[in-house]
């Protein structure tokens, strides 16, 4: 990094590698950067250091978004058809709590 792309040190960035933070990291400390959705990813992120976004990812909990499996969203896409199309053949049925 060159000496001005160095995130702020802090506190709340003890114990954290930099050499696995990005470009992105600067404003961490101020809360003002973005995670970066790859960076914890198995492939990794492929802009490493040079990342706009914010390598350190383990405190932005309320970020980080699970995508569940494909086959779970296709079951669910199944059952909310199945609802949909019960519905739509008997309205009544969402009064009824019969669903």
């Amino acid at each position: 990094f060159p000496p001005q792309a160095h995130p702020p040190q802090s506190a709340s960035m003890a114990g954290v590698d930099l050499a696995s933070i990005s470009v992105g990291s600067a404003g961490h400390a101020t809360r003002e950067c973005r995670p970066c959705a790859f960076a914890r990813s198995s492939s990794g992120c492929k802009f490493g250091t040079d990342c706009h976004f914010c390598h350190i990812v383990e405190e932005h909990p309320e970020s980080v978004r699970v995508r569940p499996c494909k086959g779970k969203r296709e079951r669910l896409k199944r059952q909310m058809d199945a609802i949909e199309k019960a519905v739509a053949e008997d309205p009544d049925l969402l009064t009824s709590g019969k669903l």
